[in-house]
């Protein structure tokens, strides 16, 4: 049982009234007479309570104080008074008292309410589904990238992981320009014949006549289907891949992408910067005809000469070569016997590793590209020579090809024949006694995916039943 003060409003006078004098009065000196006036201020007392509410009386009884100055008087509510709606079951009145408190029982707080028990499912993730979200979000984020209009050639390029781990938090550049000006196209055939530099060369050289007429020698072209992460919105990152690493690039790359055939889009001025080559296990998780591809084609062209070399010598020597016995190798071209296995086996042990760069737009020559919308339109192409004029006058030649060695080579089209066949293969005019120098870079690929399995068959003639070619 606990104490609490008594509300003022509960004990106050309405229940005193005039009939009902004071027990200090001259006229009670009789006990009896004072007993009759107790009685019935505690029947009026009862009456007053029982009248009022439990909620009413609860809520009343908390933090109040009252002192009758007329009749002192304590009275005390003996413990289930409000639990059993409020009926008093005792009062003793006292005289010569104050009124201090009531004692109730407990009932009277809030009911304790039990312990909830609470059970929590929480649904979690598992790894793999954790990785296909990611790989999810790197798609859509990589899909802004890329250009609908492009057309390239599937499982020829990197798998998402490789090009998000080195593009991943490389900004685009804005472009101030509206999508139809930054969208313009031009041919190769119009930038050779205006800025000069070979119409096939990822970065033709430009001779000294045409550099100093417009002071512009930093022009890349990427083909998506040789260069599968090309950038392809104007002011995107992409990445550019070498069979070899190497240090950055000098200076800014002013790079075109192929949009469509003989259609060239300006992209902006890039930096090419070396980031992470790719290690032996992501080699190998690379799609098996890329791999296949890049070994093939490592074996076939000759800007890949020296890793050729220095494969050959690990396999002679038994040990890493140096720099004079690899330039051995390559002067006697002994490097022409390493085989696409001996290269794969050289990137799946670490020996060799794919190269890789990353391209940032760094700024977009407006000038430029408003100077090209003013030319194109009213440029007027060269002149094309026609085809087969050259072999015409070699005609005779072509029935001598009876050896098994001749025959083999002749089977399918050759890169210079097969690529970009829409241009003809006129170079920039070199200048007065300069003689014309192929840029023999490291970084130069790397049209690595010029010559494929699935090239069209050159027809070769077998003759005629009482003529008959041997092959």
């Amino acid at each position: 049982m606990r104490a609490i003060k008594v509300e003022k409003d509960i004990f106050e006078k309405p229940f005193l009234t005039s009939e009902q004098p004071s027990l200090n009065d001259a006229s009670l000196k009789d006990s009896d007479a004072k007993a009759d006036v107790i009685k019935d201020r505690e029947l009026a007392l009862e009456s007053k309570l029982r009248f009022s509410s439990e909620s009413t009386l609860a809520s009343s009884c908390v933090n109040h104080e009252w002192d009758m100055k007329h009749d002192n008087v304590k009275i005390e509510v003996s413990k289930g008074w409000i639990a059993q709606h409020a009926e008093i079951s005792s009062i003793a009145v006292e005289e010569n008292v104050k009124i201090e408190d009531v004692a109730y029982s407990s009932s009277l707080a809030a009911p304790v309410q039990k312990r909830r028990r609470l059970q929590i499912e929480v649904v979690v993730p598992t790894l793999d589904l954790l990785q296909r979200r990611i790989k999810n979000q790197q798609t859509l984020k990589l899909k802004k990238m890329q250009n609908p209009k492009i057309k390239k050639k599937s499982n020829r390029g990197f798998s998402l992981d490789t090009v998000w781990a080195r593009t991943d938090g490389i900004p685009a550049f804005e472009v101030p320009l509206d999508k139809e000006t930054q969208e313009l196209t031009v041919s190769r055939d119009f930038m050779s014949s205006t800025y000069g530099g070979s119409m096939q060369a990822t970065c033709p050289k430009i001779s000294k006549r045409k550099l100093a007429q417009h002071g512009k020698d930093n022009f890349t072209y990427l083909h998506p289907d040789y260069h599968q992460h090309a950038p392809e919105v104007a002011g995107s990152s992409g990445l550019f891949f070498n069979h070899s690493p190497g240090p950055d690039w000098e200076g800014l790359q002013r790079v075109f992408t192929r949009i469509e055939s003989n259609k060239w889009q300006f992209m902006g001025m890039y930096e090419f910067k070396s980031c992470a080559s790719l290690s032996k296990e992501e080699w190998k998780r690379q799609n098996e005809r890329v791999r296949n591809t890049w070994t093939r084609e490592i074996c076939r062209q000759g800007w890949a000469r020296h890793l050729r070399a220095r494969v050959r010598g690990r396999i002679d020597l038994s040990r890493e070569p140096t720099e004079a016995e690899v330039e051995e190798i390559v002067d006697s071209e002994r490097y022409r016997t390493t085989t696409p296995e001996e290269v794969m086996k050289a990137y799946n042990c670490g020996e060799e590793r794919i190269g890789v760069w990353a391209l940032k737009c760094v700024d977009y020559d407006l000038p430029f590209q408003l100077e090209l919308c003013k030319k194109f339109p009213l440029w007027v192409p060269r002149p094309r020579k026609p085809r087969g004029s050259k072999k015409s006058a070699k005609k005779p030649a072509r029935a001598k090809r009876t050896t098994n060695s001749q025959s083999r080579g002749g089977r399918k089209r050759k890169r210079s024949e097969s690529l970009l066949s829409e241009l003809t293969e006129l170079d920039d005019e070199p200048s007065d006694n300069e003689p014309r120098m192929k840029k023999d870079l490291e970084m130069d690929i790397m049209d690595i995916y010029a010559s494929d399995s699935d090239d069209e068959p050159i027809y070769t003639s077998k003759g005629t039943r009482s003529r008959p070619i041997c092959l």
